[in-house]
């Protein structure tokens, strides 16, 4: 489901977020992190000219040994913890350089 390009001169791994319209989004994955026991993935998404986008999704997921299932979060406050949590993940980053 995921594979390895080439971003700026380093590998990014990357995920085929499939989207309710019936299309498929190339995303680079930017983060996982956990949050209330579940586990979340930051996806940015890839352009036409290889360069990541500016926004940022989230996504709750599962692993299942290989395979990863994607689930959107549609619940508000799911959504609002998880982005809370994630921007407390990139602080802590910040602070350790």
């Amino acid at each position: 489901m995921s594979e390895e390009i080439m971003q700026e001169e380093f590998e990014v791994e990357t995920i085929v977020v499939p989207l309710e319209d019936g299309t498929d989004l190339e995303c680079a994955i930017l983060d996982e992190f956990e949050c209330s026991g579940k586990l979340y993935m930051a996806m940015a998404p890839i352009q036409a000219d290889d360069t990541l986008g500016e926004e940022t999704y989230l996504y709750r997921f599962e692993e299942y040994g290989e395979e990863i299932q994607l689930f959107y979060i549609d619940d508000e406050a799911e959504l609002n913890a998880a982005a809370t949590a994630y921007e407390a993940y990139l602080t802590a980053l910040e602070e350790e350089d």
